[in-house]
C-alpha cells in the first residue's frame, strides 16, 4: 500500500510540473497589448536580476561563514 502512495505522489508531482511548464510557456507567448506595460515589465525584469545577484552574493557569504563555524566548532560528526 505504501508503494502505491509513493508512486502516486511522484506521478502527481510530475504531472503538476508538466502543467506548470506548459502554463509558463503559454503566458510567456501571450502578446502584450499595451506598450507601456511591456516597458514597465522589462524594467522590473532588469531590476529583479540585479536584486537576485546581490541576494545570492549575501547568501553565499552567510553560507560560507556558517560552514566555517560548523567546521571549527563541530569537530566530530553528529
Amino acid at each position: 500500500m505504501e508503494k502505491y502512495f509513493i508512486l502516486s505522489t511522484i506521478i502527481i508531482s510530475a504531472v503538476a510540473f508538466v502543467f506548470v511548464f506548459w502554463l509558463y510557456l503559454w503566458v510567456s507567448n501571450q502578446p502584450s497589448s499595451n506598450q507601456k506595460v511591456a516597458i514597465i515589465g522589462e524594467m522590473i525584469r532588469k531590476e529583479d536580476n540585479i536584486f537576485l545577484k546581490k541576494e545570492y552574493i549575501v547568501l553565499a557569504k552567510f553560507t560560507g561563514i556558517v560552514a566555517i563555524l560548523m567546521f571549527v566548532f563541530l569537530l566530530e560528526p553528529i
